[in-house]
């Protein structure tokens, strides 16, 4: 389980208090051994001329308090004249001349020592016994656990209240700009301390002036671009007509049905590819093509009349059948007749004799179905011709034609991914292919507008 800043915080912060604890505890005990060790260094200084020569005049009473411990007297065997005198521990039974000999008593805090002061005699030696468990040791003990434990809360509240909340507070100011980094609610972190968290803020205002400063650019680029593509793809159109109309009047007047036809092909090919390159520049910078409303009825009955004027000069009859009332979805129009118009446009150049555009409305949705009597690609074709994109129109190591991986097909499939259609391909079930495209219809649409 990961924890958040706050809670790491605070777990170091106690860690820290209780590790303080623990020395502090130690520091104490070894210090009380230490001053023990000190005292019992050398007897002499605790017993005086005076009292060791009392010693021997009564050594069966001798004994000198000294706070905690009291000094008794034994002889050079280690054995003392007071009866209440405590046995001398055999480890300090020998003690070397002049030196002081200790070592730790049953009780935690205390030391006892003994030490040689003459050759001989009922007082040759000196012992500082402990007097009994120090009263005031437990209650030491218990202060000292209870004063360290109040320590480290108010070391961890300090750190809560100094640190980790001021630390925290920043860096939620913090995220809370960074999340809006590049978008209109931005707001610069109030942060007037120079230090790490400080500067992250200034250079996050910086980023965000730089992102905006790079999306007005971009945004100032493209739109030069998409007026410039509307532009070349407005010039085209009128001299392209012309040139349609011209050679449909060749047609009629002169024959050469066969070359004539291949070249209002050409030209209305080189219409489609104008239209195409404005409304792919259109879908490649992100617009939403669920903005606005189209009337397929419309549409299609227009769709299919200019195709069906084109097709003429292939020998191909286009064909349409629509309900007599609107059938509208939610898609910006010119990107709606566009993906129906690449579809019915393939139809007639790689079709048969015969095309027909269906719009049928069932309940809340819409089915329009494209259908001709041609060769229908094979089953791999179909396949690469559903997936195609406008991302892969640069690919041209699948084997599909010129014409059908160009934009066409990309534009058709990307307009009714985004719209929320579904467009298939498939074999007709007599020949020929067969594309369908259905949807739902617009909210709200009762089918009698």
């Amino acid at each position: 389980m990961r924890l958040a800043l706050r809670q790491r915080l605070l777990v170091a912060a106690g860690l820290g208090a209780g590790v303080c604890t623990l020395v502090a505890l130690g520091m104490v005990v070894m210090s009380a051994l230490s001053g023990w060790r000190i005292v019992l260094s050398d007897l002499t200084l605790l017993v005086s001329a005076e009292e060791l020569h009392a010693c021997q005049q009564a050594p069966s009473t001798w004994r000198a308090p000294r706070g905690v411990y009291g000094v008794y007297a034994y002889d050079a065997t280690g054995r003392s004249h007071n009866p209440g005198a405590p046995p001398l521990p055999p480890a300090l039974a020998a003690p070397g001349w002049g030196r002081s000999h200790w070592q730790r008593s049953d009780d935690l805090w205390q030391v006892q020592a003994a030490q040689r002061v003459a050759d001989d005699g009922p007082c040759a030696i000196l012992y500082a016994h402990p007097r009994g468990a120090m009263p005031m040791a437990p209650r030491v003990g218990v202060g000292t656990v209870v004063g360290a434990f109040l320590g480290m809360l108010l070391a961890m509240a300090t750190t809560l209240a100094l640190a980790v909340r001021p630390l925290v507070a920043r860096l939620e100011r913090l995220d809370a700009s960074a999340v809006e980094v590049g978008r209109r609610g931005f707001t610069p972190p109030t942060d007037e301390l120079d230090d790490e968290i400080g500067r992250i803020g200034g250079n996050l205002a910086r980023a965000h002036e730089r992102i905006l400063a790079d999306r007005r650019e971009l945004q100032r680029r493209h739109e030069a671009l998409e007026r410039h593509l509307a532009a070349l793809a407005h010039d085209l159109r009128t001299p392209l007509a012309a040139l349609q109309l011209s050679l449909e009047a060749l047609v009629v007047d002169r024959g050469h049905l066969d070359a004539l036809g291949a070249a209002r092909l050409e030209v209305a090919y080189l219409e489609s590819l104008a239209d195409n390159l404005h409304q792919a520049t259109r879908l490649t910078s992100g617009v939403d093509v669920r903005t606005g409303e189209v009337n397929w009825t419309e549409v299609v009955s227009r769709v299919a009349t200019r195709f069906g004027i084109l097709g003429r000069a292939s020998g191909t009859e286009v064909q349409r059948a629509v309900p007599d009332e609107a059938v509208w979805a939610g898609c910006v129009p010119a990107l709606a007749e566009r993906a129906l118009a690449n579809v019915v446009h393939n139809a007639v150049l790689h079709g048969g004799r015969q095309v027909g555009v269906v719009l049928e409305r069932c309940g809340d949705r819409f089915r329009i179905t494209i259908q001709d009597d041609g060769t229908a690609p094979d089953e791999a074709t179909l396949q690469m011709l559903s997936r195609r994109r406008l991302s892969h129109v640069m690919d041209d190591h699948d084997g599909i034609s010129r014409r059908m991986q160009g934009l066409g097909v990309a534009i058709a499939n990307e307009v009714a991914h985004r719209a929320g259609w579904e467009l298939c391909m498939a074999r007709g079930a007599t020949g020929g292919m067969l594309v369908v495209l259905e949807g739902r219809c617009r909210a709200g649409d009762d089918g009698q507008g």
